[in-house]
């Protein structure tokens, strides 16, 4: 074999103990985000004081979603995704 085609293969080593690393860094970092809360920016908005989303996903508000401007934006794929979640989770999402 050439010696430029084996220094050029990847050490298997080095790259386990690299994904190894990575994986903790993003633990440390990442770790405690289960546990907070809704930032309340516009949840209300979008979700908690919405009658329509928090009604899940039915004909009506995917309809409602498509003509709505609701916190100044068209975004139907976002409404739909919340009321998915809103089905799935109830508020607890």
């Amino acid at each position: 074999m050439d010696d430029r085609a084996e220094s050029a293969r990847p050490c298997p080593l080095r790259t386990a103990l690299f994904a190894v690393l990575l994986l903790l860094g993003l633990v440390f970092i990442y770790g405690r985000v289960g546990s907070f809360d809704f930032v309340n920016y516009d949840d209300d908005r979008y979700v908690t004081a919405n009658p329509i989303v928090q009604r899940g996903l039915d004909r009506e508000s995917v309809a409602w979603a498509v003509r709505a401007t609701e916190a100044s934006n068209w975004h139907p794929l976002t409404w739909w995704s919340h009321m998915l979640d809103v089905e799935l989770f109830d508020l607890d999402a």
